[in-house]
């Protein structure tokens, strides 16, 4: 344990005997999954979230957030975010909101733009975990998380302000590109899948469309790492090109008449010849940061 750490431990713990609402525990980095179930475990109060340590909040976020779910009586309230790398993002103070079907939310995650995977940017009622956990052991542990604390709600609020500022990190910029992390989020995402058509036959377009879109980022965090060797790691090639083949035989008419006009030119090129869209999405990436 490091020297920081330690300060960090200690000051954690002043703040607690101030205040006797704050619960501080202490245990190893066992990674965000184990540290989520830690936390649901021993929280005392009727309603859960869960904010990065590098990210900033407004600190009205949790004022909205819990005032959407009064009002509107859902069970789980999610809000809008910025990213932010130097400056300190700009939070919303203007209050509006748009409550949600799960259906609804359902086909917008499926989207991938207004509603997303991440745990942070939500409240949640805690009686929604007691038979759901963060899966451990994995990466991308909210790809297998949140969509079914989505499907045990009849509606979500939809706080459309952004109120959560998620830092960007150097890592993420880079592309510190890991084989391993790229399995993991083929096998949520696959698990997400199955699990969906069998729960959610009714917006099997909609979730079909997402598998053959989220392909397209395997290759582009493969482009952003600039490690094309990757691909001679022969399971890795593999598993990625069996999702290829897969994406393809879903891309149907009826599926790319319900996707944007973007994602169907990325799809066609990569179809095409995934080698070509590598080096497009990479000249792309270094012509952006050589105008920064």
């Amino acid at each position: 344990m490091t020297a920081q750490l330690i300060i960090h431990g200690v000051l954690c713990d002043e703040i607690a005997k101030k205040d006797k609402r704050i619960k501080v525990i202490h245990q190893k980095n066992y990674g965000v999954s184990i540290a989520r179930n830690v936390g649901i475990k021993n929280a005392t109060g009727k309603y859960i979230g869960f904010v990065d340590s590098d990210d900033l909040i407004s600190n009205r976020m949790y004022e909205f957030m819990y005032k959407s779910i009064i009002e509107s009586k859902s069970r789980i309230s999610m809000c809008n975010y910025c990213a932010f790398k130097k400056n300190t993002p700009q939070f919303d103070e203007i209050y509006k909101t748009e409550i949600m079907s799960t259906d609804e939310v359902i086909k917008e995650l499926m989207k991938d733009r207004k509603v997303r995977n991440f745990a942070w940017n939500k409240l949640f009622d805690i009686g929604i975990f007691k038979n759901i956990n963060f899966i451990e052991g994995k990466k991308y542990e909210d790809l297998g998380t949140i969509f079914k604390l989505f499907l045990e709600v009849e509606n979500v609020v939809y706080v459309n302000m952004k109120l959560y500022g998620y830092y960007i990190r150097e890592a993420s910029l880079t592309g510190n590109y890991n084989i391993d992390t790229t399995l993991d989020f083929i096998e949520m995402i696959r698990y997400r899948y199955e699990y969906l058509m069998r729960e959610k036959p009714n917006l099997s377009k909609y979730i079909n469309m997402n598998r053959v879109n989220i392909v397209a980022r395997y290759f582009i965090d493969i482009a952003k790492s600039k490690k094309i060797s990757v691909l001679k790691n022969s399971e890795f090639k593999s598993k990625l090109y069996k999702e290829l083949e897969i994406a393809k035989k879903l891309n149907t008419r009826e599926i790319r008449k319900i996707n944007t006009r973007e994602l169907n030119i990325l799809n066609k090129i990569l179809f095409f010849n995934p080698y070509i869209f590598y080096f497009i999405i990479k000249n792309i990436l270094t012509f952006t940061c050589m105008k920064k």
